[in-house]
């Protein structure tokens, strides 16, 4: 099948009559996306008894339309519940950077198979960072868009209300590019000066950032001074008021549980306990304590939108440290603590409805990401953007 598309593609471009900007391109698709004629496995191992998908996923129909080849099914860690990557069953994708690390999650095996040359593109979801974190510790662009302007039809749900449909390239342009056939949305040229433009620097968490993280952000705010940006920075209104909800794991637990607490009651070999421990905490909200959250995350919304009425981007490191050693996550109490930690800043843009996009860097020789975040339905602009800061930025 790969190897017809691929014929069909040289043969209109041989003819002039390429279907789009993407036509011919090579495109992963995360295993939590439905493939007419393919099973969905979200990250467990096929067991042979599940539902071959009958249509295509609404984003991988448009892929398809646009002429991209849809060049295989990439892993992820089960449910897509996890920024670290990591897959007990079919074996964790190892970080192209340094084999010893964590590739991120949880389009883990998206951003691996780009890094490493075998795709063009990597088609995945975004909860609360899943595009963003691989990207950024693989040394990618990463890009979540604003809730619901790409259709999650035919794409397994993990929380109903932040989940999103993300693109991974090796370039902001790239992703710009499958903006376009994913929404028909086109994205501006980039930006011939960046005089003028308004960054708001967040300093929420400035002391959890490791040393590597911390200089290639400084030297990233200097290259955007020195080209004119005007920077203002502080601690971010709305993640304060978001940091009760935060710290009870968000709306993903409680969602999560909601949509696949029904495995809680499977084998050890089924669910892992990492994976289940964090379902299980959804399952331990009330009905008044999620009401209280919706309160809460309404309000933090609100602030978010005042924020960009005098700002034009927000800025912060994708993630505060560089991808940790899988020695590092190697127990289940482990991986709780070091999840919390590589999530913690992009889950903001998902829980007040922003776009974003991670834009790679090199902390002294390992990846580093700096996320640029913008007001909901700014994609396009946003995309513009880090298409002309990213030349600024990439060998920081």
């Amino acid at each position: 099948m790969i190897a017809l598309q691929a014929r069909h593609a040289s043969e209109r471009a041989r003819a002039g009559l390429r279907l789009s900007g993407i036509d011919g391109l090579r495109i992963a698709i995360k295993d939590n996306f439905d493939v007419q004629g393919q099973r969905t496995g979200i990250g467990f191992r096929l067991s042979g008894t599940e539902l071959v998908s009958r249509t295509d996923a609404c984003a991988v129909a448009r892929l398809r339309r646009a002429g991209a080849i849809l060049f295989g099914r990439t892993n992820m860690p089960p449910l897509a519940f996890s920024g670290l990557g990591l897959n007990a069953h079919l074996g964790t994708p190892r970080n192209p950077v340094d084999a010893d690390r964590i590739p991120g999650g949880s389009t883990s095996g998206g951003a691996v198979a780009v890094a490493r040359g075998l795709v063009d593109a990597a088609l995945g979801s975004d909860t609360s960072g899943s595009v963003r974190i691989p990207a950024a510790f693989c040394g990618l662009v990463g890009f979540k868009p604003t809730h619901g302007i790409v259709p999650v039809e035919g794409v397994v749900p993990l929380a109903p209300s932040l989940d999103t449909v993300g693109t991974i390239s090796r370039t902001a342009l790239g992703c710009a590019a499958l903006h376009r056939i994913l929404t028909g949305r086109a994205v501006p040229t980039p930006p011939a000066s960046l005089a003028g433009l308004r960054i708001f620097t967040i300093e929420d968490g400035a002391e959890d950032r490791d040393a590597r993280v911390a200089a290639a952000f400084d030297a990233a705010l200097r290259e955007l001074r020195q080209a004119g940006a005007l920077i203002d920075g502080g601690p971010l209104e709305a993640a304060q008021t978001l940091r009760p909800v935060a710290e009870r794991g968000g709306f993903v637990a409680v969602e999560a549980h909601a949509a696949h607490g029904d495995l809680l009651t499977a084998s050890r070999d089924v669910l892992d306990p990492f994976i289940a421990a964090r379902l299980r905490a959804g399952g331990d909200w009330t009905a008044d304590a999620y009401l209280q959250a919706v309160a809460i995350r309404a309000e933090a919304t609100a602030q978010a939108q005042a924020l960009f009425d005098r700002v034009d981007i927000a800025v912060l490191p994708t993630v505060c440290r560089v991808a940790p050693r899988l020695a590092e996550v190697a127990t289940d109490a482990e991986r709780l603590s070091v999840n919390r930690q590589v999530i913690r800043d992009t889950m903001l843009a998902n829980l007040l409805g922003l776009c974003a996009i991670s834009l790679p860097m090199t902390g002294d020789g390992l990846p580093v990401g700096l996320m640029l975040m913008a007001r909901a339905h700014d994609d396009a602009r946003l995309l513009s953007l880090a298409a002309g800061i990213e030349p600024l930025i990439r060998d920081l």
